[in-house]
């Protein structure tokens, strides 16, 4: 037995007095209800008391699990958490901002591209991030791969936490034949990117009209 303190790095033994306590160290503890998610526990021990338990579960987690329901009103409620307690602290200039991005949950804004709304709704929406050149791609992909549509962009740092996209190219691509879209020309291009959550596996970034992306890193395949 023990003392743990959540401050501490470490527990303080306690010592238990086996030989006064002689058969009622011997005990058992009845689970009268567990969740069905096992969160939530009430348990009754051989003396008749009473014990609520409940499991922490971590913020990730928690997200995650709003995501896979579409419960979008948690979802929102959990990223405004998250984004107090970010792992990396310069997002828009840390190398882990680099990858493959597949898109698993966004809120799109009133305003927001018509393409940018269509390749929210798809399963296959990826955002790839290239550090070394500065480039970013946002890609869609249909009927598996065999239509794609990609628009391309520079982007730069312009805070720790904002990141300045310039969109150069957009296209259709239907096998090797290419519809171009044209490129926005207005004050939505050059926009931004704000990164309100990242660490190796998942990242929370709003778009410069509001939108809400949430990110998960596809693995890169092995050679």
């Amino acid at each position: 037995a023990a003392f743990y303190f959540r401050a501490l790095p470490f527990t303080l033994p306690y010592p238990v007095p086996f030989r006064i306590l002689g058969d009622e160290r011997k005990g058992w503890l009845d689970v009268t209800y567990m969740s069905p998610d096992g969160t939530f526990r009430l348990s009754r021990g051989n003396k008749g008391t009473l014990f609520i338990l409940t499991r922490e579960i971590p913020l990730r987690a928690k997200l995650l699990a709003a995501v896979e329901g579409g419960d979008d009103e948690q979802v929102q409620a959990l990223i405004e958490l998250m984004q107090q307690d970010s792992p990396t602290r310069a997002p828009a200039r840390s190398e882990t901002s680099g990858g493959t991005w597949r898109l698993i949950w966004s809120q799109q804004a009133a305003d927001a591209s018509p393409l940018q709304k269509f390749g929210s709704k798809q399963a296959s929406s990826y955002q790839i991030i290239d550090n070394s050149s500065g480039t970013l791609e946002n890609l869609v992909l249909l009927a598996g791969g065999a239509v794609r549509i990609s628009a391309k962009a520079q982007c730069t740092a312009d805070s720790d936490t904002r990141t300045n996209v310039l969109i150069q190219d957009a296209g259709i691509f239907l096998g090797p034949l290419k519809i171009p879209v044209p490129v926005p020309s207005s004050p939505s291009n050059p926009g931004f990117i704000d990164w309100l959550y990242l660490d190796e596996e998942l990242r929370i970034t709003r778009g410069s009209k509001g939108s809400l992306f949430i990110h998960r890193r596809e693995q890169e395949a092995s050679a």
